[in-house]
């Protein structure tokens, strides 16, 4: 039995499904309303049209103009002007050639000191006809002037043949500067050439007198053999060597010593330019009587 002063315990009255019932109402209910207010659309505001009233006035036609009056009147104006200057220049003309001249074979002051009058058309003052014209004889004697056209065309074609003439004449003077540096050119090597010609035939007549005198072979060999010699500018001997050997190495000797006892050589002058090294091949020949030749 519980006392009076014990705590009192009080369950809830409500139930869970009412609770989540509310929660789905609430939800639903603001949906609506969400789309209530989404699907509300403000009507455009109507823009009042204005008119414009056009009121076409039509005026009067004008009177119909009388076109084949105004041509006649005109052309009878024309004609009284034309007739009178016509009468005018023809009583000129008539006064001009009956005039009696001042003297013979001279002209009259007038015509000496104006210009040739132009031709002068006669027209009659009926309509539809006219007078032959007449031609002072004076403007017969005047010379046509000349078309200056054809000095132009004439100057052009001068100028034209200048500037072909100074074009062929600027070739002509390359190609012949081109052909005088190539015959420079040429004789320079051929005076080169000339000269190591005569440098090699003066190594050769050294060498096969040196040899002979001071180192003869032995007289029982004979044979032939071909060595290569490098003789710098100065004169000294950079190189030389057998590049075909004899049958007896004797011999190869022999010829070695020759050419390393024929050194220094002459060095190199003018004629052989800015050349730094010669090259020399020849062939050796050991003969009876302990003969050297050098070829």
């Amino acid at each position: 039995m519980a006392s009076v002063g014990d705590a009192i315990d009080y369950a809830p009255v409500t139930r869970a499904y009412r609770r989540w019932l509310a929660w789905a109402l609430a939800i639903v209910l603001h949906l609506a309303v969400l789309g209530g207010v989404a699907s509300w659309t403000l009507s455009p505001e109507v823009v009042e049209r204005t008119s414009i009233d056009v009121v076409l006035v039509s005026q009067p036609d004008r009177e119909p103009v009388d076109s084949d009056s105004i041509a006649e009147a005109d052309q009878q104006a024309r004609g009284d002007t034309h007739a009178s200057a016509a009468a005018a220049s023809l009583a000129a003309a008539d006064q001009a050639l009956t005039a009696p001249a001042v003297e013979a074979g001279e002209l009259t002051p007038d015509l000496a000191a104006t210009p040739a009058a132009p031709l002068t058309a006669v027209v009659s003052a009926s309509e539809g006809a006219s007078s032959p014209t007449r031609v002072d004889p004076a403007l017969a004697q005047v010379p046509a002037l000349a078309d200056p056209r054809p000095e132009a065309h004439a100057g052009a074609r001068d100028s034209r043949d200048l500037l072909g003439q100074a074009a062929l004449s600027q070739r002509q003077q390359g190609e012949a500067a081109t052909l005088a540096a190539e015959q420079a050119g040429d004789a320079r090597q051929a005076a080169r050439e000339a000269a190591e010609a005569r440098y090699i035939e003066a190594w050769t007549r050294r060498i096969e007198t040196y040899g002979n005198r001071d180192y003869p072979a032995p007289p029982h060999l004979d044979g032939e053999l071909r060595i290569r010699v490098v003789i710098g500018r100065d004169g000294q001997l950079r190189q030389s060597e057998v590049v075909q050997s004899s049958p007896h190495p004797e011999l190869d000797r022999v010829a070695l010593a020759t050419v390393r006892g024929a050194a220094p050589y002459p060095p190199f002058d003018d004629a052989l330019g800015a050349l730094d090294s010669l090259s020399i091949t020849r062939v050796w020949r050991f003969g009876k009587g302990n003969h050297i030749g050098v070829q």
